[in-house]
């Protein structure tokens, strides 16, 4: 018997194919294995755009590959030494690194893209790429990036010079794996601000000065996803000095970010009124994705938490917000180029003046 044709098979040409063709990226087979995902990347029914961690960059997350007398698999540091990773820490992994239906990763301009998991994103921006969780360490005043920002370069995988059977596949230099983030989330971090370095540290003080926070939560965002609008530490102080803040006249900033008002000019019914103005709620709202530039949160109306309608407008070169009753739009800065801050609860974008 003989054969005239040798296919290969199904999982050699689609995109985790670099898993099985380079040793390096051994780790990640495993993992993809593990995750019990790995045969629905030879559908060809979905085109896939794929990071591919190589085993460098898993050690750095401390995974690695350890052999024992029950075979060879996929072990994590742990407190009590090395333990098999979980197909759910695995099917994280897997779904961090993947985009559905898109041509691949552009290296120019700017884009975020939803990966498999939950409210979860890489953004690119001029060829250089980045996860959420590390994004979002731009809030900490302490954080230090490798080149002074958290995006770094990625470099295309290719089957014989072009795309596998099903999209395409990347690697990237971050010395760890992008993973979900797996903080507290974002009512956590605002609620135990007290820190004037975070650029939100103003608004979390008045939050606290009209009773909107309890201990480590914020009550009115319990048992809801949402959306922050937050002004910045600078406009909360240029709001202070105007006599813009409602509830609160003739009000002092203090260093710390606190204000010093008193009694007479203090109206705690309004001042709450006005900061529940900065939250959307899915309470109130269909909340299917973050706000970006070109995302699915479209330029509309919507309810906030205070029940006031909030204008959201997305002109494709900037997001701009009105509020009912307000005195005109406001910007969302440009310094993290309109990207969301994205937690697993909330997401939060820094706006330029007060509404």
């Amino acid at each position: 018997y003989g054969m005239d044709e040798l296919k290969n098979p199904a999982l050699f040409e689609a995109v985790v194919g670099p898993t099985f063709q380079y040793k390096k990226y051994i780790s990640y087979l495993y993992a993809l294995h593990g995750s019990k995902l790995l045969t629905s990347y030879a559908s060809l029914d979905t085109r896939y755009t794929l990071l591919i961690p190589d085993n460098i960059q898993m050690a750095g997350s401390g995974y690695e590959l350890k052999t024992n007398t029950t075979g060879t698999s996929l072990q994590m540091n742990s407190e009590n030494g090395w333990v098999d990773v979980s197909s759910t820490t695995m099917q994280n992994m897997a779904n961090m690194h993947t985009i559905n239906g898109i041509g691949g990763l552009k290296t120019t301009g700017k884009q975020a893209y939803p990966v498999q998991t939950t409210f979860s994103y890489l953004f690119v921006k001029d060829g250089q790429i980045t996860s959420n969780a590390l994004f979002n360490k731009l809030l900490e005043p302490d954080y230090v990036a490798t080149g002074g920002n958290p995006f770094v370069p990625f470099k295309e995988i290719t089957y014989a010079g072009g795309d596998w059977s099903n999209g395409k596949a990347y690697s990237y230099e971050n010395p760890e794996i992008f993973m979900p983030e797996s903080s507290d989330g974002l009512a956590y971090a605002l609620a135990i601000c007290n820190d004037n370095r975070y650029p939100y540290n103003s608004f979390v003080q008045l939050l606290k000065k009209a009773g909107m926070v309890n201990g480590t939560t914020i009550p009115i965002l319990i048992g809801s996803r949402f959306i922050a609008f937050i002004p910045t530490n600078e406009a909360i102080t240029a709001a202070i000095a105007n006599n813009e803040i409602p509830g609160i006249k003739n009000g002092t900033m203090n260093a710390d970010g606190t204000v010093t008002v008193a009694d007479e000019n203090y109206d705690v019914k309004n001042l709450k009124e006005y900061l529940q103005s900065h939250f959307l709620r899915s309470t109130e709202n269909t909340i299917a994705t973050y706000p970006y530039l070109g995302s699915g949160f479209k330029t509309g109306t919507y309810t906030t938490v205070s029940a006031k309608k909030l204008g959201y407008i997305d002109n494709g070169n900037s997001l701009n917000i009105t509020i009912e009753g307000g005195s005109g739009q406001s910007k969302v800065i440009s310094k993290y180029d309109y990207f969301p801050f994205a937690f697993k609860d909330g997401c939060l974008h820094l706006i330029e003046k007060i509404f």
